[in-house]
């Protein structure tokens, strides 16, 4: 007999298995549901070919969601009068469609390399980013002002002023 405490299955379209938008339908085909819209995989390879990769925007953006809520509760509950910000790792995932959802829902953005550090002013300059939003340079840095003297001159570029920048000093060879 299955005790009363025993773990549940990982299986598809359960909440509490995190899988709420993957389904498989009549066809025993894969689908992925947004909202009132279905996605049917098999058909999304047929179309674009193997080996064909999804992005989820919906989900990024609603366990974004989730993490400041879980963060919120618990700075009420402890009465911790700080603040909280999301640094999203451009390592991760540089690509524009993962950056935006992120960045539109809260996010600041983490850069260690130049490459990371161009990427966000060109964000920036194509106005896809808040003007709230701010970045963590984070790795080794070539002098104290590595974002405004490797990076991109700032006395030309009037959006740097505006920009948030969190240098991440680690030992004092970042400096």
């Amino acid at each position: 007999m299955a005790s009363r405490n025993q773990k549940k299955f990982w299986k598809l379209g359960r909440k509490e298995c995190d899988t709420s938008v993957f389904d498989v339908n009549a066809d025993a085909e894969l689908v992925i549901r947004e909202g009132n819209y279905q996605y049917n995989v098999h058909d999304l390879v047929r179309k674009f070919g193997s080996s064909l990769e999804i992005f989820l925007p919906f989900v990024v953006e609603e366990r974004l969601n989730r993490l400041f809520n879980v963060f919120e509760r618990h700075m009420k509950q402890t009465a911790y009068k700080g603040k909280f910000f999301y640094h999203y790792p451009m390592k991760v995932n540089q690509n524009r469609e993962a950056v935006l959802p992120l960045v539109s829902e809260g996010a600041h953005l983490e850069v260690g390399s130049h490459n990371e550090l161009t990427l966000v002013r060109k964000l920036w300059e194509s106005d896809s980013v808040n003007t709230k939003s701010g970045f963590c340079a984070t790795g080794r840095k070539p002098n104290p002002t590595w974002t405004s003297s490797i990076a991109w001159p700032s006395a030309r570029c009037a959006w740097s002023r505006s920009l948030k920048t969190h240098p991440s000093l680690t030992n004092s060879r970042s400096l």
